[in-house]
């Protein structure tokens, strides 16, 4: 039977997410979903966008499959999740990243909650941004250039969200000027 509630999508999400942290932080990983689905549910998101948000990173970063999560929760819920899962790696050449960000972002963008739910994602990992801008300047200065280039559209047409991002991106660009550079 597929559970209908946050709390499962949460509990499995730890489980999946179980010994991973934070990059540079010492901070178990599933403390940032739990973040995203708290402020999709402030915002006022449907209960599948919050169960997205609490799972949003499970097929990217762990050994869950698309099909593990279809036997679980519920077709949009998974369909979000599909929708902000990037399918390149990280290490990906440039040419594959440049041939399918746009596509990745455009889908996003045609789906309010799929778009709500990015911007509230990349404004959790800027307030990281922020407690490693001093040890990991160099990496804290390349997401705020690509949120700048990438994001700041995505943000403007998500207004629910996009105080947010705008508070964390701020917050970002203060912490890398008062940080001296090495």
């Amino acid at each position: 039977g597929q559970e209908m509630t946050l709390e499962h999508a949460l509990a499995r999400a730890g489980e999946w997410h179980h010994g991973q942290f934070r990059r540079g932080l010492s901070v178990p990983y599933i403390v940032h979903p739990a973040r995203v689905a708290a402020a999709a549910e402030e915002i006022g998101l449907c209960v599948d966008a919050q169960m997205a948000a609490a799972l949003h990173d499970v097929v990217e970063d762990t050994l869950c499959s698309f099909e593990d999560l279809s036997r679980e929760f519920p077709a949009r819920a998974c369909e979000l999740v599909r929708l902000l899962t990037k399918w390149w790696g990280d290490h990906a050449p440039l040419h594959v990243k440049v041939l399918h960000k746009p596509i990745y972002y455009s889908r996003i963008a045609a789906d309010p909650d799929a778009l709500a739910l990015k911007v509230l994602d990349l404004a959790d990992n800027l307030n990281d941004m922020v407690l490693v801008a001093s040890t990991m300047r160099k990496w804290a200065e390349k997401y705020l250039a690509k949120s700048d280039v990438e994001i700041e559209p995505l943000a403007l047409a998500c207004p629910a969200a996009f105080d947010r991002y705008a508070r964390a991106r701020d917050r970002l660009a203060f912490a890398l000027q008062k940080t001296p550079r090495f």
